[in-house]
């Protein structure tokens, strides 16, 4: 049995035996009121009424003012043609604690539509919130993705974005720098930190109307041991879900040599912090990039001509990260952007070592037709071109076992590890035809032996040739789990492989060939084409002439039966038939192939999937995804990305030059910040893919240092899902009073588990709910036995309530 459910045994099970006696036809209410305080007791450190008091930095100059809104003052910035900032330091004087858990809280108005970035510098957390009808994400950036604006519902009332964080020991003044070593890490504790609060240019968010904040609030957490959230998992021998994130830009806090251009003089308190922040949102196993585009992020590799190691002092902090996620008892999930190791051999004769640097892969068109002017490209994007794996070279299995071993199997006996997280990124796992690829094609389907010249003329042929080498790269799938498995002597370790290698969501498209990019889905397509009408004549041609064809919409219904999401995650390019330039875009990244995985236990091909409402609304293609229990889901966020300015040289100095794919026009410094959507809402998309599918993994790809601002919603979701089951799901028809809430039904030997899932806008009040199977029931939210399987309550906008019948009692550590 397992040990949380000892405490509670006997009081539980009598609870539970009266509970059975009663009908199961009676209705019982049971409410269960959002935690707006999960943070537990805090302590107001100091106070600022922007209001009242002048930012301490704006950007432009006289960015703000000062305005009614909904009945307040409020600090203000219009939207104007370009990107504003202000700042305000807070804290200082008030004993801050290094290592200390605190709440940052930023008032605003829920009026307008809006779209606010909040940078917290005492922790390195840039977030940004969007309400109402607000597209939320820059339009104009470095990397494209498909915006939504639906008519999100607002309360008319004054609310709060709020996070939690662990203040840094060293933190920056106002503007972040990319380059570590560069940093201006020279506030202290004592000295306070800054906040920033940004927003785009007007073209990037034709809906929005600008910052409006009231009171900035900095409090002290009274008892941080009890963050934690409670979690009610189900018993052994069900298997877990598994919520984690990846953070590709932020290691750089901790990256310098010099300990005072750090966050923390010692790495790993960093690492420790998130960790902490993991638990209290509800996430339950530990990600860690330990590569990035197949670089060494932070474990020793053991031998220089196989793999170069991180550079101090992050040469082997994994093995610290492991050590602190099993103390918390967190598994871990390495993360590997991999297309072979990359080290100092290179010769004949190396073998798998340093097999990415061998580049063993070669495009159709090799020698033939450039891309971008290089022969040897797949892509115009030269700088992913470097390195590369076959999956069907034997060595690559053999370069991957020994990654795992390193990285995974030298751990083992610290901490559980739930699998490993593979992701290719642009050119690193392409489709190879290189001669000895094509001997291996000859050798294993000698039926149909192909040529070069077959395959670079017939489309038979390559059709015949994709299908071998995806399966091929299923084999090694396969391959990596069972060796990960007999390591870890776990038959439930897993391999999560995303094929997709942008940074964004996949943009939608109308087919999924080449065809018509979808810049917008939205509820109000004549809103959005007279606006774009009205940019024909501006007089920035950058407006007039790029902005004004980047609005044009589709309706969410229109998205849904075109299936854009769908094409964009299945995307294929099609190579130029004629031309002296044949780029191989496909080939360098080919598309998943999910259905080869529909019967596989333990490997996944993951969806992606962002904010807007429009990538989770296809059922087909979460079947389309799902293995033998569901699907693993990966969060894209739009990187935002600001350079500030071009990289400092080697001296430091900063050499300013801003372009117009920057979002923020270097005002705060770098950035690569992610939006979330303002309130209930910041987890609606994941309420509806429960609704829709069955994610039993959700992954985050965070492009700098994970946060959310709405933590009581995103740990009552985070609590929901990982009280289900690992297992496969089916909807319960006509068992809610309401359609647009879902019921979700697990069927097991240890009880029936059920999801009650709100899908809409609005909140749904007295909803009745009938469940299943037969026993004692038991709310795994609230910890509490009911005495029906018939059940009342309110749903806000996106809640997800769970429930188990039948089995034995099962409470959360935290309900013991």
């Amino acid at each position: 049995m397992p040990r949380h459910l000892l405490p509670c045994l006997a009081g539980c099970l009598l609870t539970l035996l009266a509970a059975a006696a009663v009908s199961a036809g009676n209705l019982v209410d049971a409410p269960l009121p959002l935690e707006t305080q999960p943070f537990g007791a805090l302590t107001l450190v100091e106070e600022i009424d922007t209001a009242a008091v002048a930012p301490s930095f704006q950007s432009p100059a006289g960015a703000s003012s000062v305005a009614a809104r909904l009945g307040r003052s409020a600090r203000v910035m219009s939207m104007s043609p370009d990107a504003k900032a202000l700042a305000y330091r807070i804290g200082a004087g008030r004993g801050l604690v290094a290592g200390g858990a605190y709440v940052l809280e930023v008032e605003y108005p829920d009026d307008v539509p809006r779209t606010i970035f909040v940078a917290n510098r005492g922790a390195d957390f840039v977030r940004g919130f969007a309400t109402g009808r607000s597209v939320g994400d820059a339009r104009r950036q470095f990397t494209r993705s498909t915006l939504e604006s639906l008519d999100y519902p607002q309360s008319q009332q004054w609310t709060a974005f709020r996070s939690l964080f662990y203040l840094h020991e060293r933190t920056s003044t106002l503007k972040a720098e990319r380059n570590a070593a560069c940093a201006n890490r020279n506030l202290l504790p004592a000295d306070g930190f800054d906040v920033m609060i940004f927003q785009n240019k007007q073209w990037d968010d034709p809906a929005g109307n600008g910052v409006a904040i009231g009171k900035i609030r900095l409090y002290a957490v009274a008892n941080p041991a009890a963050l934690s959230a409670s979690i009610a998992y189900p018993p052994a021998p069900l298997p877990r879900r598994h919520l984690f994130w990846r953070e590709e830009m932020a290691d750089e806090a901790v990256q310098s040599n010099n300990a005072v251009q750090r966050a923390f003089a010692q790495p790993i308190d960093w690492f420790e912090a998130k960790i902490r922040l993991a638990k209290f949102y509800g996430f339950n196993t530990v990600g860690k990039d330990l590569m990035e585009w197949g670089h060494n992020q932070g474990f020793d590799g053991g031998d220089a001509q196989w793999l170069w190691n991180a550079q101090p002092p992050l040469v082997d902090i994994w093995s610290q990260i492991v050590a602190r996620a099993g103390a918390a008892g967190l598994p871990l999930l390495p993360y590997f952007e991999y297309g072979g190791s990359i080290g100092g051999c290179s010769g004949a004769g190396c073998g798998y070592r340093s097999l990415g640097v061998q580049r063993r892969t070669k495009k159709l068109w090799d020698g033939t037709y450039a891309t971008c002017g290089n022969l040897s490209y797949y892509t115009c994007v030269w700088w992913t071109e470097g390195y590369s794996a076959d999956v069907t070279d034997p060595d690559t299995l053999t370069d991957l076992q020994h990654l795992i071993d390193r990285t995974v199997l030298a751990h083992r006996h610290v901490a559980d590890f739930a699998g490993i997280w593979l992701r290719t990124r642009q050119t690193k796992l392409p489709i190879s035809f290189a001669p000895a690829t094509l001997a291996r094609y000859n050798a294993e389907v000698p039926a149909q032996p192909r040529t070069l010249a077959q395959l670079r003329s017939d489309e038979a042929s390559r059709a015949s040739y994709y299908d071998w080498w995806y399966a091929r790269r299923r084999a090694l799938l396969v391959a990596l789990r069972d060796y990960l498995r007999t390591g870890l002597a776990n038959p439930q370790a897993q391999v999560h492989f995303t094929a997709y290698p942008g940074e964004p969501p996949p943009p939608a498209y109308t087919t999924p060939a080449e065809a018509n990019l979808t810049n917008l889905v939205t509820d109000d397509v004549a809103w959005w084409n007279s606006y774009a009408a009205t940019l024909s004549g501006n007089p920035d041609p950058d407006v007039a002439n790029w902005y004004r064809w980047q609005w044009g919409g589709y309706t969410p219904a229109q998205a849904l039966a075109q299936r854009q999401h769908a094409n964009g995650v299945f995307k294929t390019f099609a190579i130029p038939a004629s031309g002296s330039e044949r780029p191989e875009e496909t080939h360098a990244a080919p598309p998943p192939d999910p259905q080869r995985y529909a019967a596989t236990n333990g490997v996944s091909m993951t969806l992606p999937f962002g904010s807007g409402l429009y990538t989770v609304g296809d059922v087909q293609l979460f079947n389309e995804f799902s293995n033998d229990a569901g699907q693993t889901l990966t969060h894209f966020y739009p990187l935002n990305e600001d350079n500030g300015a071009a990289f400092e040289d080697a001296a430091c100095t900063t050499h300013y030059s801003v372009s117009a794919t920057e979002p923020f026009q270097g005002r705060v410094g770098y950035t690569a910040v992610a939006v979330d959507r303002a309130g209930p809402y910041v987890t609606l998309a994941e309420a509806r893919a429960l609704a829709n599918g069955n994610p039993v993994n959700i992954g985050y790809l965070e492009s700098s240092s994970f946060s959310r601002g709405e933590p009581a919603y995103v740990r009552r979701f985070n609590r929901a899902l990982l009280s289900l089951p690992a297992l496969a799901a089916t909807t319960r028809a006509g068992a809610a009073s309401d359609s647009a809430v879902v019921v979700r039904e697990i069927v097991t030997a240890q009880g029936n588990y059920y999801a009650v899932i709100n899908t809409a806008m609005s909140t749904k009040t007295a909803v009745s709910v009938q469940l299943g199977g037969s026993g004692p029931v038991q709310d795994l939210l609230a910890g509490t036995a009911l005495a029906s399987a018939q059940l009342r309550f309110d749903l806000y906008p996106g809640e997800v309530r769970t429930f188990r019948v039948g089995g034995d009692a099962i409470f959360a550590d935290g309900f013991q």
